[in-house]
């Protein structure tokens, strides 16, 4: 056995033992005045109407210490027969703090008082009591008789004592019997409740469900004790079922483990006593002479776990709960810089891309264009067949070609009005240096358009290439571009048009540059189309692009 295990079985004996000995000394109040001689007490069955017989004319007596052998559902009598001869005028009661049924006080076969029903049903002290008044005239000379006629005994309470002297010296024990009655149901039921609202809390908080369960029976229970319309059965079926979940919950108690621990298992070891001593008396298994000790126990010695242990352990829960809470918004705050950091380098990768896209693009124009351009000048040089004038026209196609490439490395920004303007500028500046003309028609406000930076990237660069395409091949002396925003129609229209010599377009559909502006068309899920004959007056590219307006966006 470890340290910690010897810790908490002493803390669970000690817890058990002290809780135990609270209960024995808030015992029942009884009478001060010792109780009236049972011997003389016999149990008979009542005569018809449940009226008293004589013992001798009785078919069936018991002795008063072998009550509990009388079937419970019978009516008994109990006769009192003992030298009863007060001075006139004293005050002679009769008082019997605990029953469990209807019943009816007799004196010399005269009716004297019928028992009070009350408010609290504990074990062994019923929800019955006898106080009663005797006349002096209903006494007869030194030998009188005094019976109680119950009329059954389901709550297996019996008459354990029994008080014959002065009425008010018992109406004052009276009172302090039912100020215990009072506090013991007051606080059993706010314990009760205590204990079911921890346990319904622990329950929709998903903590320890099992254990919360096996213990709702003796929340219940000690809510029946306090509810006299409650049937019997129903109590010793509360009882039973107490000490079942009871020793389920001892069963599951290294679930606790905590501090608090070794209290909690003193507080179900002594709630187990008591519902067995509250089964004891349920029974009437138990002597009149043993029971007032464990009637405090029965009635007392599970209200700290409801009070104590069932919200002690409800604290228990809500504190794991929030250290689970902590380590999941732990969990998740850092699953949140991943994810970030996911995006971020996600980001950079596409950023990585995209340069690695200019790069092989810009490689290729140099290659394609300028660079074969110089390849074959040099070429021509060293074989002494050009002209100088056809020199100087080289070197300068080669200029126009460099300052495409270095346009085509320009930033467009994020907005599409700015990246066209960006665009008609450069193209003015291009065909103004090869001399061909430029006429740019424009209608509607393109800031209105929702596009994002990559699919504006890809716009200009289709315009880019269409310009590159035109300085060095089509031999044109004008060029139209037309940019188109019909309202509500949800396209953007930019036609571009030149008065060149035309081409095959079928023959070159897979070269680079128009290759290059039909998979950016494609990326942008637009239309792209390509018309040109050669010989038959210049060549046009449509491309139809799909877009939002920021009316559209806020409907």
């Amino acid at each position: 056995m470890t340290p910690e295990m010897i810790r908490r079985l002493a803390v669970c004996a000690c817890v058990a033992v002290a809780t135990l000995i609270a209960a024995l000394l808030f015992k029942p109040p009884l009478p001060t005045s010792p109780q009236s001689d049972t011997y003389g007490i016999v149990l008979v069955e009542p005569g018809d109407l449940g009226l008293p017989r004589l013992p001798v004319t009785a078919t069936r007596v018991l002795p008063f210490a072998q009550q509990f052998d009388w079937p419970v559902s019978m009516a008994r009598q109990y006769d009192y027969s003992a030298p009863v001869n007060l001075p006139s005028g004293q005050n002679l009661g009769v008082y019997v703090p605990f029953l469990g049924a209807d019943a009816r006080l007799y004196v010399n076969n005269v009716p004297a008082g019928d028992a009070d029903l009350l408010n609290f049903a504990g074990p062994g002290t019923g929800d019955r009591r006898v106080l009663v008044r005797i006349p002096s005239h209903y006494l007869k000379g030194a030998f009188n008789r005094v019976d109680i006629v119950v009329s059954s005994d389901d709550r297996h309470v019996g008459m354990r004592y029994f008080y014959l002297g002065d009425f008010d010296t018992l109406q004052l024990d009276a009172n302090r019997m039912d100020m215990w009655r009072t506090v013991v149901q007051r606080t059993g039921l706010a314990c009760a409740v205590l204990g079911l609202l921890s346990s319904v809390l622990a329950i929709v908080l998903r903590r320890r469900i099992r254990l919360h369960l096996a213990l709702a029976p003796v929340s219940l229970l000690t809510l029946a004790y306090g509810a006299i319309s409650v049937p019997p059965l129903w109590i010793i079926v509360g009882i039973l079922s107490s000490i079942v979940g009871l020793l389920i919950a001892l069963g599951l108690r290294h679930r606790f483990e905590s501090k608090s621990g070794g209290v909690f298992d003193g507080l179900l070891m002594a709630a187990l006593l008591s519902t067995i001593a509250a089964a004891m008396l349920a029974f009437g298994s138990i002597l009149p002479s043993g029971a007032k000790w464990l009637i405090g126990v029965a009635n007392l010695g599970q209200l700290p776990l409801l009070a104590i242990g069932l919200p002690l352990l409800l604290g228990s829960d809500v504190m794991a709960l929030r250290r689970d809470l902590a380590a999941a918004r732990s969990t998740a705050a850092e699953q949140t810089k991943i994810a970030k950091s996911a995006e971020e380098a996600l980001r950079e990768e596409i950023r990585s891309r995209a340069v690695a896209e200019e790069r092989q693009r810009f490689v290729r124009d140099m290659h394609d264009g300028i660079g074969g351009q110089m390849q074959a000048l040099l070429m021509r040089l060293r074989m002494r067949k050009i002209a100088i004038a056809d020199v100087e026209s080289e070197v300068a196609a080669g200029l126009v070609d460099l300052r495409l490439v270095a346009d085509s490395l320009d930033h467009v920004g994020t907005d599409l009005a700015q990246a066209l303007a960006t665009f008609h500028t450069r193209a003015r500046q291009q065909f103004d240096a090869v001399g061909i003309g430029l006429i740019w028609n424009q209608s509607g406000d393109c800031s209105r358009i929702i596009l994002d930076p990559r699919a504006i990237l890809n716009v200009y660069r289709i315009l880019q290439e269409a310009l590159t395409n035109c300085v060095r091949h089509a031999h044109a002396n004008h060029v139209t571009v037309t940019i188109e925003l019909p309202p509500n129609a949800g396209l953007l229209a930019i036609l571009f048009e030149d008065d060149g010599r035309g081409f095959e377009a079928t023959a070159v559909s897979h070269g680079r540059g128009l290759g290059n502006m039909a998979q950016r068309a494609a990326r942008l899920g637009a239309k792209f189309d390509v018309i040109s004959v050669p010989g038959m007056g210049g060549s046009r590219i449509e491309l139809i692009v799909p877009v939002q307006s920021q009316e559209s966006s806020q409907v």
